[in-house]
C-alpha cells in the first residue's frame, strides 16, 4: 500500500469513528428510568401466590427485572438471594420480575439456582413498560412509602446493593 492510500484509509477510519460517536451522542445511550414512585401491580408468583406491590405494604422492596439468558442477571442473583435471606426478617421484600419468558423456562432455572424470593412472570412486558425498563438487569429500591429511592441499570455490585438497601432503610 502506498503512502497516499494509507493516509486516505486512516482518514476514512477517523471519519467513521467520529460519525459513529456522533450518532451515539445524538441518539443517546439507554438512560436509567426516572421513576419517583413505584407503579403498583398485582401478580402471581411462580408458586401461584398473590403478590401486590403498593404503598400500603409499608415495607421496603427491591424489584429486580431479569431474564434467564442475561449473564449479568445470573451473576447478581446470588447477591439478591443473600439480601433476601439476611433482611427478610427485618421486613425487606425482594421480588424478581422475569421478562418475556414462560414458567417452563423460569421455574427450573430458579430451582437450579436456589432462589427463594418471589418471582413473577412478565410474559408480555407490561411491568417492564410500567417501570420504564430499558435493559437487564434493572433493579429498583423502593422505600416504605412506595418511593423509588435508587435505580441500578446493569450489573448490581455489592456496593450498589448496600447503598440501595441503606436508601430504603435497610442497613447493617
Amino acid at each position: 500500500m502506498n503512502p497516499t492510500t494509507r493516509i486516505l484509509a486512516a482518514s476514512g477510519a477517523v471519519i467513521l469513528l467520529l460519525a459513529a460517536g456522533s450518532i451515539l451522542w445524538l441518539a443517546g445511550l439507554p438512560q436509567v428510568p426516572s421513576l419517583t414512585t413505584a407503579p403498583e401491580f398485582e401478580a402471581l408468583t411462580l408458586e401461584n401466590e398473590r403478590l401486590a406491590i403498593d404503598p400500603l405494604l409499608n415495607r421496603p422492596v427491591v424489584i429486580n427485572f431479569w431474564a434467564t439468558w442475561c449473564v449479568p442477571c445470573v451473576i447478581e442473583m446470588p447477591r439478591l438471594e443473600d439480601a433476601h435471606q439476611k433482611y427478610q426478617a427485618r421486613g425487606l421484600l425482594v421480588v424478581g420480575v422475569n421478562v418475556g419468558e414462560d414458567r417452563a423456562t423460569v421455574a427450573p432455572w430458579i430451582a437450579e439456582h436456589d432462589v427463594s424470593f418471589p418471582i413473577v412472570l412478565d410474559r408480555f412486558g407490561e411491568l417492564e413498560q410500567a417501570y420504564e425498563v430499558r435493559g437487564y438487569p434493572t433493579t429498583f429500591f423502593v422505600d416504605r412509602q412506595g418511593r423509588v429511592q435508587k435505580t441500578v441499570q446493569g450489573l448490581l455490585s455489592e456496593d450498589e446493593l448496600d447503598d440501595g438497601l441503606a436508601a430504603i432503610g435497610i442497613d447493617e
